[in-house]
């Protein structure tokens, strides 16, 4: 009987997945501001995503949207690692990963720009639950975007860590 129940455990394990413990989201630096106007730091942000598929550009409101961009099969378990925190399972297995972005500019002063990066992304969990997974940003994304803007701003009032540039527990959209 004792081996009956061991194994009825053994099984449900495996088909719940075995969650060990909800993921830890990590505090990411996702904003900077940048001394200089608005437009300039809008045209130097479509240069960076010129990867990326853009889906929406809305430079009144300041907003620009990228779609989806997948990686699938063998890349998609490394790729998790290097993007986010990997929702913990026994028996996961990511057969893809899916990431877009959406950064919000706000034009504090003339001279001024507030940038914010976040990042959406999410895991196709193939073994055992066979649905797209929300996974928590690392900051990989979002501290690119802001090396870029860096590297095109070099000015050295640029404030990456004044209050509110860092964003710690912040939920995905």
């Amino acid at each position: 009987m004792t081996r009956i129940i061991f194994f009825a455990l053994v099984i449900l394990f495996y088909i719940s997945g075995c969650v060990i413990a909800p993921a830890v989201r990590p505090v990411i630096r996702d904003t900077i501001s940048i001394r200089a106007p608005f437009n300039k730091v809008w045209i130097a942000s479509l240069d960076i995503l010129l990867n990326q598929t853009i889906e929406t550009k809305e430079k009144e409101t300041g907003l620009i949207q990228t779609g989806f961009k997948t990686i699938q099969g063998l890349l998609a378990g490394g790729t998790i690692k290097q993007i986010a925190v990997e929702p913990k399972g026994l028996f996961y297995t990511w057969g893809a990963v899916r990431y877009k972005l959406s950064i919000k500019f706000i034009k504090e002063t003339e001279d001024s720009t507030r940038v914010q990066v976040n990042t959406f992304i999410e895991a196709f969990e193939s073994n055992i639950t066979g649905v797209w997974m929300i996974c928590y940003s690392n900051g990989h994304f979002e501290n690119q975007f802001i090396e870029g803007l860096q590297a095109a701003f070099p000015d050295p009032d640029i404030r990456p860590d004044t209050p509110g540039n860092t964003t710690p527990g912040r939920e995905q959209e």
